[in-house]
């Protein structure tokens, strides 16, 4: 075997491993994760906009713009009320920061965005255990309870 297609199949094994995992995990893991990419793709932009990478700056701020995007497309502002309201504010605040910093090659915008994506991920992983342990019927249940 080739070491290319070695190297397909270890990529294919490593993507269904990620989809497993985050198809088993619950909906506050899941946005733990998204989390995770969105910095993991931050600091990957900085570091290629240091080093004037343009193509690895575009590639991963890309993949931060959309990880954050969907984030945002997933609030609820009529039912969220402030806290969704705030939440928009900063993954807008977010967007136009990584679209900036990607523009002007300033790696200064992405230690910001990381700052305030590494706030968020920290307030949300300080929610309480049993939230966290949910899954989405348990979730869909209080939703519907907290409407009714």
């Amino acid at each position: 075997m080739s070491m290319a297609m070695r190297q397909k199949f270890l990529n294919q094994y490593k993507n269904t491993g990620i989809e497993s995992a985050v198809l088993g995990a619950t909906p506050h893991k899941r946005v733990s994760l998204l989390y995770d990419g969105a910095i993991r793709h931050v600091r990957l932009a900085k570091l290629a906009t240091e080093q004037r990478n343009i193509e690895q700056k575009s590639l991963h701020t890309g993949k931060a713009m959309d990880i954050v995007s969907g984030l945002r497309a997933s609030l609820d502002l009529e039912k969220g009320g402030e806290l969704a309201q705030q939440l928009d504010a900063l993954y807008d605040f977010v967007l136009r920061y990584l679209l900036a910093g990607s523009k002007d090659n300033d790696p200064e915008n992405y230690v910001v965005v990381m700052e305030i994506l590494q706030t968020l991920q920290d307030g949300w992983n300080a929610m309480p255990d049993t939230y966290r342990a949910m899954g989405d019927e348990e979730l869909n249940h209080l939703r519907v309870q907290d409407n009714g």
